[in-house]
Order: C-alpha cells, then sequence, then structure tokens
C-alpha cells in the first residue's frame, strides 16, 4: 500500500495504475483511511509544485506518512460530513505547513579567530573552510537557495545541484557556483578581492546579478576595489590555499606582503625602519604553528636585516625590523 502511494505522489505510476488504485481503494471499505490519505497527498502534490531532489521528496513522503495512523484515527470518529470538511482542512493545513518548510529561511554565522582555521559541511558534499580572522554567514532559503556573505578568506568545495543556487558574496560582488572548488580572499583592509577557481565553473557576477565573467578551473580574477579595475590572474591550488594545510606558502612575494599575512595570523604589528626591505622577493614554506620569533628567524637567514621584539600593553607584539 505504501509502495503504491508513493508512486502516486512521486509522479512514478501511469494513469491507468492511478485509476486502478483508487478503484479498487473504493471497492474496499476497509481502505477507506488509505484513501483518504492518498487524497490529501495526491492535493498537496498538486498544490506545491517543487523544484526539489527525490531526496527531500523521500524525506517529506515518510514525515508524512508516519503520522497518517493518527490522523486516520481521528477522522474515523467524525461523521461523513465532519470527515469531508476535515480533509479539507487537513489538506489546507498540511499544505501550509509543507509550504512554509520548504520556503522557510534559517541564517547561522561562521567565524575563525585571528590564530585558528576552521571548516564546516553546510550539507552533504558541500564543505566552507575559514581562513584565520574571516568570518561567513550562511543563509539558507528553504532547498532553493544558499547564499554566504563572506568576510575575510574562505575555500569552498560545493557539489552542484541545478535545482539549488550557491552563491557568495564578498564586496559588492559575487560568485555563483555552477560545480566548483574555488577560494575568495577579501579582507576589508585589503582594498582588493581575489577569486580563484580550482575545478569545475564559476560565474563572476555583481551584487545584482550582472554576470562580468566566467571562469574555469585553473584561472582567477584579481579586483582593485577602489577602482573597480578587474585584472585575470591564474589560480594556483597550493599557493592559494596553504593555510588550509597549516602552512605559509610564498613564491617570489614581496616582504611586506607576507608581513601582512603574519599579521593576520598572530596578534603582532610589524613595523619596517628598512624601506629596501619592503620589495625583496622571498620563496619558501613555513609552518604556521611556528612562534613568531622563529618565523623571522627563517627570513633572516634568507635576508639581511635585524629585529627585535617588544610587548605591548595589550598583550600584542610589536615587531621592530632595520
Amino acid at each position: 500500500m505504501k509502495e503504491e502511494i508513493k508512486n502516486i505522489f512521486f509522479d512514478k505510476a501511469t494513469q491507468e495504475e492511478r485509476d486502478d488504485f483508487f478503484f479498487k481503494l473504493q471497492e474496499d471499505l476497509k481502505n477507506e483511511s488509505e484513501l483518504k490519505e492518498t487524497h490529501v497527498l495526491s492535493v498537496l502534490h498538486s498544490m506545491v509544485s517543487l523544484k526539489t531532489s527525490d531526496l527531500n521528496k523521500e524525506k517529506r513522503f515518510n514525515t508524512f506518512w508516519g503520522t497518517a495512523k493518527s490522523r486516520q484515527e481521528k477522522l474515523r470518529k467524525l461523521s461523513i460530513i465532519g470527515q469531508a470538511a476535515a480533509i479539507i482542512i487537513l489538506v489546507l493545513l498540511s499544505a501550509n505547513l509543507l509550504y512554509a518548510e520548504i520556503n522557510r529561511t534559517e541564517s547561522y554565522v561562521l567565524r575563525s579567530e585571528r590564530g585558528s582555521i576552521s571548516s564546516v559541511e553546510i550539507e552533504e558534499g558541500t564543505e566552507i573552510w575559514l581562513n584565520t580572522s574571516s568570518s561567513a554567514e550562511v543563509i539558507k532559503k528553504g532547498d532553493k537557495e544558499i547564499i554566504v556573505l563572506l568576510e575575510g578568506e574562505g575555500y569552498f568545495e560545493v557539489e552542484h545541484n541545478p535545482e539549488r543556487e550557491f552563491i557568495v558574496k564578498a564586496a559588492d560582488f559575487q560568485i555563483r557556483d555552477i560545480g566548483t572548488a574555488f577560494n575568495i580572499k577579501a579582507y576589508p583592509d585589503d582594498n582588493e578581492l581575489l577569486v580563484s577557481v580550482y575545478e569545475g565553473e564559476a560565474q563572476f557576477e555583481t551584487s545584482d546579478n550582472n554576470i562580468l565573467k566566467n571562469l574555469y578551473g585553473g584561472e582567477g580574477l584579481k579586483v582593485d576595489l577602489e577602482t573597480g579595475m578587474r585584472t585575470p590572474r591564474l589560480s594556483d591550488y597550493m599557493a592559494d590555499t596553504d593555510w588550509k594545510e597549516g602552512k605559509f606558502a610564498f613564491e617570489q612575494v614581496p616582504f611586506s606582503d607576507i608581513l601582512d599575512e603574519f599579521e593576520e595570523w598572530y596578534d603582532v604589528d610589524f613595523v619596517i625602519n628598512n624601506n629596501s626591505l619592503k620589495d625583496q622577493l622571498f620563496t619558501g614554506v613555513l609552518k604556521r604553528k611556528s612562534s613568531i620569533n622563529n618565523l623571522m628567524l627563517i627570513l633572516k637567514m634568507t635576508s639581511d636585516f635585524e629585529y627585535n621584539i617588544e610587548l605591548n600593553n595589550d598583550g600584542s607584539s610589536l615587531v621592530l625590523i632595520y
């Protein structure tokens, strides 16, 4: 009985099978309550036209079916006229509840504090990693849309679902998933947005959904947030997502940029009193678990500079470089 009703609910039954099923139910008075339940399910299905996966339909069907027996007992106690009215009310209430469930909006905020990295699977096959000093507000609009408001840096592995939109908003732009693994860096103080796509495809758009560029695996984009200038760049998974693996990875990176990354990770400020060092390029891989003193010692081995670490009144560190 349950499987036959499920096939009707999932539109897997032919019209002949549907007609035969309802005819048999009406012939067998023992199945009167099942007939009512089937009518309820059928009307619900026609009233709420959804673009949703079979898995979600399965969950909703099982939830609905699980409470069927208690509803049937209540219906049996009513008069014939009362039963008809009760079915109409039940259909309307169930439809409203189901519509509310499908279109519900829920949100929560993920944070990764300074000196830490965090990750979370927001749905099966879709995971977010947050770099240090980053946050992401995840907004789920039923089964139809997931929006992530990113501040800082995040890596996304998204299992594409054609029945559900997945959009990441950062600065004044947004990235729309089309089956993708990508990284976005948009710290408020950087005045730039870096997007790197490693697999699949993503659409780079304005905040009002205008498509600016389609990005494919291996492609990236740098956006100057002050001028709006967009510069294509190649995406380098190892270099872009070293933070995910607990490392700093630099390849011909200016000394000042390296110190900026250190400031994001450690509770430390740098003062460079030797301007010739700022544009000097460094290459190497460093562990994020290392102390700031050990990192400076390693950098010092490849360049000629001195440094001194002082402790501020608030407990943070000040590194003087000369």
